[in-house]
């Protein structure tokens, strides 16, 4: 499964789109500073594995999240903010001379 970025992105999508389902609900599987943690992880692996399939999936889901609650799109969209600068003071600029 490590091999191959598109079962990998896959995987970590349906886990991202499971942790951001459930994460607006009265009974929350992560909470507080864990949550923020999964948030920034998840969406860090799905940005490196560079698979359209799990970015198309990633749209899908966030589509549906602005649909069912547009309120937690805040946090997502800070989640990936962040990943996408802790992934450029890492790596530099050699993942954008793709």
């Amino acid at each position: 499964m490590l091999i191959d970025p598109n079962a990998y992105g896959g995987l970590l999508v349906t886990a991202f789109a499971i942790h951001i389902m459930t994460s607006g609900d009265g009974v929350k599987l992560l909470r507080g500073w864990v949550s923020t943690l999964a948030t920034i992880t998840l969406a860090g692996g799905i940005i490196m594995t560079f698979s359209r399939s799990s970015w198309i999936g990633l749209f899908l889901v966030l589509l549906t999240l602005l649909l069912t609650n547009p309120s937690r799109l805040l946090k997502i969209g800070m989640g990936f903010s962040v990943a996408f600068g802790a992934l450029l003071l890492y790596k530099g600029t050699a993942y954008l001379d793709v």
